[in-house]
């Protein structure tokens, strides 16, 4: 859900959220920062000796003194009173600025990339930690879009935070020189810029307005993109391409103008800001000649502003990044602290379970969060005896995942316990309790890899030999046809293999786990009368060394139990066809 939009308040709280993300990474950059404005002030101080070196009138006023100080210490350097001396030192000083800058940006590049990736494994980290009815609840685009867009918007913000303090920074350090030289014509150009900064401060609000509408719209171009992607073959097949393309063009229109939108309110603050910066310059000059400031003092003020207005630009730019894009920060805690509110143990902190002599359902009841009694399990007393092959049959939409999905503990229930091994299967359980499971899920998921890869993922330690074992195991006898046994790059989702060969390399790969339960939901409901009969072969060959549940829309051959799951009961059927007969009928 996304975030409300941001208040004055909302939008101090993630700024303080933002500094606290970066805490223990900018005491090197603010040091740099500190030695990038001295030695940019000492900088500027060699130009007033300069002038008077070359002539210029630099008055007997704060800039004469200012003079004599530097040219004093000159003198107890042991350096001579020359242009020979002092624009060396300056062009020093100038590099030493530039070379302690580069440092300095580099360092709040790797400041802002360290926030994005710290934020986005925290993200990560309470996915993986939060109930499963609150992570399945989130459309995978709308986490995708925080894992990613949403993730580097609030390293922008980051960046522009780090940006707005260095230049704050050199920008007192100018404004103290100019106070140093003429405190009256300081105070009017600071007036002056104040004045400008108010004009143009709407445009700021307008910019974090902005900036939450496009989190927003993207949000919707990622949905649009990956449910367009999943279901590409089956638009095309329909000839209805051209209705998605209207669709994600719509979107990309948005998008597109969101970002004009953003750049027109940079360009107006830039234009604004040089306006008004000429305007404040001719009126310093005009007072200058009525305050009688030497012209030295006059062309030092004035290179003072040439240096600023840069800066003050810049801090516009920096003030719009964190404005804009700090609303991302302000969903993704918001999205953080939902997925943690009632966060798994982690495993260091669970405790062990075992499998004993079976896994029990006692009088368990569910109802999913905002569908009242619909999809939900009534009173399931249901037992997995240990080395036994448990089928559950049912139509579809007759919770058969619902009832997998607590037997995994990715949910809990509402009434009624599940018992491993004779004890109530809690949260502090549950990381002990899914080191012992395999699951064989209806979508086969693969990752873009070899089929070493695809094996590992389950148990990376595993080795070649164990990996070969298991793919016997599960019938998959498919490996010695592929032209590079276990080094076989399987492509995107295992595109290079059949229905039966993915359900076939899903079970080797539970089978790696050397898993207490193995539980196959669907498994064989989208394959042909072969691929179904080797791998419930596979399954009934595991029988009295594993423990094993299958859901299925059909009767299961070699089951040692079989219940009817229908309108959210469960019941043993002695004849199971005319029960799920019965139950589709019905």
């Amino acid at each position: 859900m996304p975030p409300a939009p941001l208040t004055s308040r909302g939008t101090t709280a993630s700024l303080r959220e933002l500094l606290r993300l970066q805490s223990g990474r900018t005491w090197l950059p603010a040091a740099l920062l500190v030695a990038v404005s001295l030695t940019d002030g000492l900088g500027l101080c060699l130009l007033i000796p300069l002038l008077a070196l070359v002539g210029v009138d630099v008055g007997t006023g704060p800039s004469g003194r200012g003079a004599q100080q530097v040219l004093a210490a000159f003198d107890a350097l042991h350096l001579p009173r020359s242009l020979a001396a002092v624009l060396p030192a300056y062009v020093v000083l100038v590099g030493s600025r530039a070379l302690l800058q580069r440092w300095q940006s580099r360092l709040h590049t790797a400041v802002q990339a360290d926030t994005v990736a710290l934020l986005r494994t925290r993200l990560y980290a309470a996915l993986g930690r939060a109930p499963w009815c609150r992570v399945s609840a989130y459309p995978h685009s709308q986490l995708a879009h925080a894992l990613t867009f949403e993730a580097d918007r609030v390293g922008y913000a980051a960046w522009g935070l780090l940006q707005a303090a260095a230049g704050t920074v050199i920008l007192a350090i100018y404004a103290l020189l100019a106070l140093r030289v003429s405190p009256s014509m300081t105070l009017i150009g600071v007036g002056g810029a104040a004045l400008v900064g108010v004009l143009l401060r709407r445009r700021l609000k307008a910019a974090r307005r902005v900036g939450e509408e496009i989190g927003r719209v993207t949000r919707g171009l990622y949905a649009e993109a990956l449910t367009h992607l999943a279901g590409m073959k089956t638009a095309r097949s329909y000839g209805a391409w051209a209705r998605s393309l209207a669709v994600f063009t719509k979107l990309t229109a948005q998008v597109g103008a969101l970002h004009r939108r953003t750049v027109d309110l940079n360009t107006d603050v830039r234009c604004g800001l040089e306006i008004g910066g000429a305007v404040v310059l001719v009126v310093l000059f005009g007072t200058s000649r009525l305050l009688a400031i030497p012209v030295g003092a006059i062309l030092f003020l004035a290179y003072l502003f040439y240096r600023a207005m840069p800066l003050v630009s810049s801090l516009q730019t920096a003030a719009q990044h964190v404005s804009g894009n700090l609303p991302a920060l302000a969903g993704l805690l918001a999205l953080e602290r939902e997925l943690g509110a009632e966060a798994e143990p982690a495993a260091e902190e669970g405790q062990a379970v075992a499998l004993g002599d079976g896994v029990r359902l006692a009088g368990v009841c569910y109802r999913h969060p905002g569908l009242g009694d619909r999809d939900g399990l009534r009173d399931i007393d249901l037992v997995l005896a240990r080395g036994a092959l448990t089928a559950v049959v049912g139509p579809s939409g007759s919770g058969k995942t619902t009832l997998a999905d607590l037997v995994l503990g990715l949910l809990r229930p509402d009434g009624g316990q599940v018992l491993v091994g004779g004890v109530p299967l809690a949260p502090a359980h549950l990381a002990s309790w899914r080191t012992q499971i395999g699951y064989v899920p209806q979508e086969t998921f693969l990752i873009a890899g070899t089929l070493r890869d695809n094996l590992r993922w389950a148990r990376p330690e595993a080795g070649d030999d164990e990996m070969r074992a298991a793919l016997r195991e599960a019938a998959a006898d498919f490996l010695d046809r592929l032209p590079a046994g276990l080094d076989t790059v399987l492509g995107d989702a295992g595109v290079g293999l059949s229905g039966g060969e993915r359900q076939r390399l899903a079970l080797a790969r539970a089978l790696l786990r050397r898993p207490s339960l193995i539980v196959g939901d669907e498994g064989t409901s989208a394959l042909d009368a072969e691929n179904a009969t080797r791998i419930h072969a596979a399954l009934t060959a595991l029988r009295g060394t594993t423990t094993l549940l299958v859901l299925s829309h059909e009767p299961v051959p070699g089951a040692d139990r079989t219940y009817l799951l229908d309108g959210g009961r469960l019941a043993a059927v002695p004849d199971v066809a005319a029960g799920v007969a019965r139950a589709r009928a019905g």
